[in-house]
């Protein structure tokens, strides 16, 4: 994380009276390259997290697949989901994805909603020992002003899996990230921070 986004102007506006906090940082990777970094989770269960993605450019002649995902998944990472922004191999479009994978690293995909560059996708992941829903926020448009808010558009399903990983992985993608640290639960240290301000 590279600094404290400055929250201005009224497009955050319902973020700041609940405490929450953005912080961002920018990621480029090479066509055919991975960054990824573990998200520490402390709590063991009802746990929610936060993360808004804006993609400026992914690699769209790669035959690896350009994206901006996060990962929960159980220890050993042989089971779990994916989730995030996944540039569409045959239409170079990006799509707003959620897939499954085991240990035969069979995947399954769920598209729920396509995207643009440039647009801003955000997710809100929660689990509890059953259940697990990743849920989309775009920015609503007022006039003069727009404010982030649920969609309505989600994935909800059974738990396969105990999940103890959490990572984000980008692959040749331009990406910025935004991770709200007031919006989650998954690190009490980052709460306490949000807290604070």
């Amino acid at each position: 994380m590279k600094r404290l986004f400055p929250l201005s102007l009224l497009f955050f506006s319902s973020f700041l009276s609940a405490k929450s906090l953005l912080i961002n940082s920018e990621h480029n990777i090479a066509e055919g390259n991975v960054e990824t970094r573990p998200i520490q989770i402390e709590c063991k269960k009802d746990c929610y997290l936060t993360t808004h993605l804006v993609s400026k450019k992914f690699a769209e002649n790669s035959k690896w697949n350009s994206s901006a995902m996060y990962v929960l998944s159980d220890f050993a990472g042989n089971k779990g989901i994916r989730y995030g922004v996944k540039l569409n191999a045959k239409s170079n479009e990006p799509e707003v994805v959620v897939e499954y994978f085991d240990e035969e690293k069979q995947t399954q995909m769920q598209v729920l909603a396509t995207s643009k560059i440039g647009d801003w996708e955000g997710f809100k992941l929660s689990w509890s020992e059953e259940s697990f829903s990743v849920s989309l926020i775009r920015p609503k448009k007022f006039e003069g002003y727009s404010v982030l808010s649920d969609t309505g558009l989600n994935h909800t399903d059974k738990l396969f899996f105990v999940p103890e990983k959490l990572n984000y992985m980008f692959i040749g993608v331009n990406v910025v990230q935004y991770l709200d640290i007031g919006d989650q639960n998954v690190n009490q240290k980052w709460l306490k921070i949000a807290e604070d301000n």
